[in-house]
């Protein structure tokens, strides 16, 4: 029969000792959080069990299973007073907050069940204490206790010739009821044996499932594994033939610089054969006394010309120019320290972080602890006597920073960006403004503008749509590497000088091979003359996540356009 009140089959927490534990909890289909912030599915009294994290931990159900989840709390959950992650839980399993917090037992409602009732409740419970051999004597005497034929046998005694057929009624109800003892007790014995078959039916079934799933989650993660694996070495074979054919290019460049040496140095022997010839032909007319004036000055216009050419191919003078150029270049380079900081918009307080009373870190709008801020540096270049300065969109607003975050339910933080420069050779820090950014598809430009000073060194952008120079020319490349965290000369920060070449043209960028490191990004790319063709914004990384930071990448100036104004060419 079905009792009143019956409650439907799922999952449940009851609390072991509830003080300042909710009562029974039914688990929904869309789970429940345990915690003691109020939102949680079930509030734990935080006065009561302060080891309880304010979201702690989580029930699941997946097709009518049980797991629970830990939610990064600070003590742990623990499932049978064992610490846990995530586990499948079952009917009888106790789930614990922290080593010592509140307990709840787990078990899972499997609906009213059909029961045979006797009406006699003492009978029920004398037929249970006589155990599985039968009723006996003492059986009997607790059956006349319970049923009160102890008194109706004093009586019969006290009465014994009078109601002598009250006894055998008597006798003959007992009988009867010791029958009825019997056929429930047997009955009891069989309906427990079959709940124990069918629970052992449904474990042997729960256990061949968990191992057929346990087989199909091995399988997954074997196929899986054998494709990253497969991936990997797709990978690496990619790169080593890069490798080849780079290595191919670089012997291919050395040849041909090999044969342009020569032709140079062709070209220079030439000149001075003819330099000798001007200068004996001179001397020769010099003491000859019928030499005109007129063949003179021709041979000694002559002679300055190729001295004049000759010059050109003088590796020193070369050089000192080149030097010149690069020495201008770096005076223009700056070094930009951005700082991401979070406010409120209506109370424009400041994200601050600090320690609750039990030493975990909270974030908080009261101004307690310190200001959330992140940090990083880049590099830049003044493009204007305006104060202009371009550089990369992720050195002057770092895109993981770009958000809001949430701090409650009904509260957001909004990123704000602070920017200063460092002129290479000073330690002067100079507010700065962001202008413009352009991140879309593959730009990575911003334009940031400081306060313009005399003698504001700056470069001069000439032709936005010049194409960058054929694969072989000697490159310079100017930024911070590493930014402050390289040598520098106390607070002085010193710009470097990287020389390399331009090796290839890929989509929109063109590759760099010199020493390209973070913090450079941003930084100029120059020829041998100083002109701007381009800005570093990356490096190569190997299969492995390593840098190869003799492979950068750098963005034509030409693809700046779009963050470049009128005024700020001028």
């Amino acid at each position: 029969m079905t009792f009143p009140g019956s409650r439907q089959p799922g999952w449940r927490l009851k609390p072991i000792g509830k003080y300042g534990l909710p009562t029974s909890v039914d688990i929904e289909s869309a789970g429940l959080t345990l915690g003691r912030d109020p939102w949680n599915t079930c509030v734990i009294s935080g006065d009561h069990w302060g080891m309880v994290s304010r979201v702690h931990a989580r029930l699941e159900l997946i097709e009518d299973r049980l797991f629970v989840r830990d939610l990064d709390s600070s003590n742990g959950t623990f499932v049978n007073d064992t610490k846990i992650e995530s586990v499948e839980l079952c009917s009888g399993d106790v789930l614990k907050l922290g080593p010592d917090g509140p307990r709840f037992l787990i078990f899972e409602a499997v609906g009213a069940v059909t029961t045979e009732i006797v009406a006699d409740k003492a009978l029920v419970k004398a037929a249970a204490r006589s155990g599985l051999a039968g009723l006996g004597e003492t059986a009997v005497l607790s059956l006349k206790r319970a049923l009160g034929l102890e008194e109706v046998q004093a009586k019969a005694s006290r009465f014994e010739e009078r109601q002598k057929h009250q006894m055998l009624i008597a006798a003959s109800g007992l009988c009867m009821l010791v029958s009825v003892g019997v056929v429930a007790f047997s009955h009891l014995k069989t309906a427990g044996k079959a709940d124990v078959a069918r629970v052992e039916k449904k474990s042997e079934a729960r256990s061949q499932e968990i191992f057929l799933e346990s087989q199909r989650r091995v399988g997954e993660v074997e196929l899986k594994t054998a494709a990253l694996q497969g991936a990997n070495q797709e990978l690496a074979a990619s790169f080593e033939r890069g490798l080849v054919m780079f290595g191919r290019d670089l012997e291919r460049r050395i040849a041909d610089s090999y044969v342009a040496r020569e032709a140079w140095d062709e070209e220079r022997i030439g000149l001075e054969t003819q330099r000798l010839l001007l200068e004996t032909r001179l001397a020769e007319l010099s003491g000859a006394n019928d030499a005109s004036a007129e063949e003179t000055e021709l041979l000694a216009k002559r002679l300055d010309e190729t001295l004049n050419n000759l010059s050109l191919y003088n590796p020193v003078e070369i050089e000192a120019e080149k030097l010149e150029e690069l020495k201008h270049v770096r005076s223009a380079v700056v070094m930009i320290e951005s700082r991401v900081v979070f406010r409120e918009p209506v109370s424009r307080r400041l994200l601050h972080s600090s320690l609750d009373s039990r030493g975990e870190s909270e974030v908080n709008l009261r101004d307690e602890g310190s200001v959330l801020d992140q940090r990083s540096s880049g590099s830049g270049f003044v493009i204007s006597a305006n104060g202009f300065i371009l550089t990369n969109a992720h050195v002057a607003l770092p895109s993981s920073f770009r958000d809001p975050l949430d701090v409650t339910e009904d509260s957001q933080v909004f990123p704000e960006v602070e920017l200063e420069v460092v002129f290479s050779g000073t330690s002067k820090r100079i507010p700065a403004h962001l202008v413009q950014v352009d991140d879309d598809e593959d730009h990575d430009f911003a334009l940031i503008q400081i306060e313009p000073f005399e003698g504001m060194p700056h470069l001069q952008i000439v032709d936005l749509e010049l194409p960058p120079p054929v694969a072989g020319t000697e490159v310079f490349l100017c930024g911070f590497p590493l930014g402050t965290f390289a040598v520098q000369e106390g607070d002085r920060v010193i710009a470097s000088t990287l020389k390399g070449i331009l090796s290839r043209r890929v989509g929109p960028y063109v590759q760099i091979d010199a020493g390209v490191h973070p913090g450079i990004s941003g930084g100029p790319v120059t020829d041998a003359h100083g002109k701007v063709i381009g800005v570093v914004c990356s490096v190569q990384a190997t299969p492995k996540g390593e840098i190869a930071a003799a492979i950068g990448y750098a963005l034509p100036i030409g693809s700046a356009l779009r963050v470049l104004p009128a005024e700020a060419m001028r």
